[in-house]
């Protein structure tokens, strides 16, 4: 049988996608060969492309082929290969062949559509909460072996994957109200191991409105003044005694640790004016009770540190803390967000 070629093709078309909401996972024919033979036989040869733009891994990549006469009627349909895995930003090139009996136009067109299995930023935090390194194999989520065998690598890493589930999506309500449970667990947890410095910043971090709010903002306050006194030992203990001193002028009067807070700061009042330390610009005027004592004390030694989360905008945040563990929140343009003194 002799054949010969009366014309090729080359076509770019629009994808078809298995998700249309998010237009994640693009098929694109980029070129259409035809052959025709004496016997009314089209050898069709088909090159394209699979590009994944979402930015999780998809499985099961499946491409359908249509060949489109010069009316755009379907002359044909076929599937192709599956494609396992694609990575984001990865590509998979395509090509098939394909015979048309009975086919003598001179014009032949092709375009493809695409169904794939995808994940979400939701379920990967909940493989990784839950300790599902199979399904994360499988999927090909990188994790590293510090978050394996580390809860607070775990929670972190699982917290910036709720963090990244953008607002318009459907289980972005979902996402926050994982992500507020996951800070209050996480933070009593630590209450209950005694990590008070720790559990007081994860606590914090419950958002106002959710459900649990007041649960946190309660076991915040229980654990509150016993870690003042707490990291207030341990920075003297570590040789730190200007830093303890800070720390334990602010343990409120009134509380039970007061007392004892009072009989260490004179002992190290003692200490500094055996070794001619000025204490000036650290104690607050005797004057000064209360609220007016807590404002001067934050005023004038300042913030400790900071942390950074995500906002519900979706946008970082930035929390100064203070000793006594007030704090205020700035979000990405410098503006207070909110704010919580003591």
């Amino acid at each position: 049988m002799k054949s010969f070629l009366l014309r090729a093709f080359t076509c770019s078309v629009l994808a078809g996608f298995a998700l249309p909401a998010q237009a994640e996972v693009i098929s694109q024919v980029l070129k259409v060969n035809v052959k025709l033979t004496e016997q009314q036989l089209a050898a069709v040869n088909v090159h394209g492309l699979v590009e994944n733009q979402n930015p999780l891994p998809v499985r099961d990549i499946q491409v359908r082929v249509k060949l489109l006469d010069p009316a755009n009627t379907t002359v044909r349909s076929f599937l192709l290969k599956p494609v396992e895995h694609l990575s984001p930003q990865e590509e998979h090139v395509f090509q098939a062949d394909y015979v048309l009996r009975d086919y003598d136009a001179l014009y032949l067109k092709a375009v493809s559509e695409v169904e794939y299995v995808s994940t979400s930023y939701l379920q990967v935090a909940d493989w990784i909460l839950t300790e599902n390194w199979r399904n994360l194999e499988i999927w090909r989520i990188p994790v590293s072996e510090a978050a394996k065998v580390q809860e607070r690598e775990r929670i972190d890493l699982a917290l910036d994957y709720l963090e990244r589930v953008d607002r318009q999506r459907p289980e972005y309500q979902e996402a926050r109200e994982k992500w507020n449970l996951v800070q209050y667990t996480y933070g009593k947890r630590l209450a209950e191991a005694q990590d008070g410095h720790e559990a007081i910043l994860r606590l914090s971090n419950v958002e106002p409105g959710s459900k649990h709010e007041a649960e946190a903002a309660a076991l915040l306050e229980k654990i509150r003044v016993q870690t003042i006194f707490k990291r207030a030992m341990e920075k003297a203990v570590a040789g730190n005694l200007k830093g303890a001193y800070r720390q334990m002028l602010y343990v409120p009067s009134g509380s039970a640790f007061y007392a004892q807070a009072q009989d260490k700061l004179q002992a190290w009042r003692e200490t500094f004016k055996e070794n001619q330390i000025s204490l000036s610009g650290i104690e607050p005027p005797a004057t000064l009770t209360g609220v007016e004592r807590s404002q001067w004390l934050r005023r004038h030694h300042g913030a400790e540190g900071h942390t950074s989360s995500v906002g519900p905008d979706g946008h970082k945040r930035k929390t100064l803390w203070y000793l006594d563990y007030s704090h205020t929140t700035y979000d990405h343009q410098q503006k207070l967000v909110n704010k919580r003194e003591f």
